[in-house]
């Protein structure tokens, strides 16, 4: 019988689920962080994908729902790496 998923994994799944807005974000330094919002989740994970090329950096999406909460619903890395 398989497990049963980790609360905050539904918990998440359901934000993504029902997210309204999505960002683009990256941490390039500290006190320098920069965000892209968008209206999608392919537009969000265009944004990252053209950033992570250009910065050769990790970039996170989450998803954003109604109430404000956040989920992490990708990390995009430069040269579609691991």
């Amino acid at each position: 019988m398989p497990k049963a998923p980790h609360p905050t994994i539904l918990r998440d799944q359901a934000i993504l689920a029902e997210a309204i807005a999505w960002t683009a974000f990256v941490q390039v330094a500290p006190g320098d962080r920069r965000r892209v919002e968008c209206g999608t989740r392919a537009e969000a994970e265009r944004h990252a994908n053209e950033a992570a090329a250009h910065m050769q950096r990790p970039i996170m999406v989450y998803g954003i729902n109604r109430e404000g909460r956040s989920a992490l619903a990708a990390v995009i890395r430069p040269n579609g790496g691991k």
